[in-house]
């Protein structure tokens, strides 16, 4: 019965009265392109309805982040939590009362209407780390879903981590470029893990892995891969977003950790939510004025980094796709040295912003 619903819904089946919806949980990870994703299930919400598939609006425009921070354990503090004051237990337990009743208002009113609905965040790989948290996901989405489909783009984790530099200054989580060996192991680094976990939640057969390599994606497109993924038949119709989250030059980068030395993420004061908007601001101004390269990991580095998930990429590799190597292992795109900046201009750059903004 469940592979006929499926067949149903991915051949563009109509709705039937009173029938749940198939639910696409695209999980990220982080770095694989999720916000030109979600960017493009956004601009295109109107003709996905005519296809009757539904991307949410009520949790967030474009990114559901609120569904990873919901079945988070409570103990656990990220940026979300801070952005929106809930680090506190009691402050947590309203605003999970009022995000439940809001997402299952909002369910009631897609199922029956909808044959697919769509949610998006690469958080949901990054903040649930533990089983426990990611049935606390099926639990809170089984009510309303007849199946599920798991996609998941994967990189290169050297790569990944060397993007993340760009992030990490943005949201004041770095002031020191990293070494290969000094990088933040991040949990969904583990390839194999994350995906014995997630397959033992949703199924291994309802997991659509992909690889977020130019070569690897139908028609060497991110975008068309992921609609043939999601069942989203082709529109000529849709709206492409333009790029977005482009990489700091090294110029801003520097100029952001000498911010994040006086202002860091981590602080508790009550006008965190001000200091994230002026730290974003000065990069940006930073990064118009003072444009070029970012900074990256160094070549060895990198090759370091890589070698640490050797042997779990070499299982992947053999377990879902039946080969020895699971990514393209090119470091050409890296150098031996960083590119230079004049330290006196970023420290004057950064000292004039603040005066103006009146920080201390």
């Amino acid at each position: 019965m469940m592979k006929f619903i499926r067949n149903l819904i991915f051949s563009g089946g109509k709705v039937v009265s009173g029938q749940k919806p198939a639910g696409i949980l695209h999980i990220g990870v982080e770095k694989t392109g999720t916000t030109t994703i979600q960017e493009f299930l956004h601009l295109n919400r109107k003709l996905l309805a005519e296809q009757e598939i539904c991307f949410p609006r009520f949790m967030n425009l474009r990114n559901h982040w609120q569904m990873a921070v919901f079945c988070c354990n409570d103990k656990k503090s990220n940026q979300f939590t801070r952005i929106n004051n809930i680090d506190d237990l009691e402050k947590r337990k309203k605003w999970k009362h009022d995000f439940n009743a809001l997402f299952k208002e909002e369910m009631l009113k897609i199922s029956g209407n909808y044959h697919t609905v769509i949610f998006s965040s690469e958080h949901l790989s990054t903040f649930l780390m533990e089983e426990s948290e990611i049935q606390s996901l099926n639990k809170i989405l089984e009510p309303f879903i007849s199946s599920f489909i798991i996609i998941i783009y994967i990189r290169r984790q050297d790569l990944i981590a060397s993007s993340m530099i760009s992030n990490y200054a943005r949201v004041g989580l770095s002031t020191t470029l990293p070494t290969g060996s000094e990088i933040v192991a991040r949990h969904f680094y583990n390839y194999r893990r994350l995906l014995k976990k997630w397959s033992e939640v949703f199924g291994k057969e309802n997991i659509r892995l992909r690889i977020f390599e130019k070569e690897q994606l139908i028609h060497q497109d991110l975008l068309q891969d992921f609609m043939q993924q999601a069942g989203i038949r082709q529109d000529e119709k849709f709206r492409l977003p333009q790029r977005l989250n482009t990489a700091l030059s090294a110029t801003a980068i520097e100029a952001a950790w000498l911010f994040n030395q006086k202002f860091p993420a981590q602080d508790k004061r009550s006008d965190f939510q001000l200091l994230n908007k002026l730290r974003l601001e000065m990069i940006h101004q930073i990064n118009e004025k003072y444009p070029g390269p970012g900074k990256m990991l160094l070549k060895n580095d990198a090759r370091e980094f890589l070698n640490i998930y050797k042997n779990t990429n070499r299982k992947v590799a053999a377990e879902w796709f039946g080969r020895e190597k699971l990514f393209n292992e090119d470091f050409s795109m890296y150098t031996e040295n960083l590119p230079s900046t004049d330290h006196q201009l970023v420290k004057l750059l950064v000292e004039d912003f603040i005066n103006q903004k009146g920080l201390t």
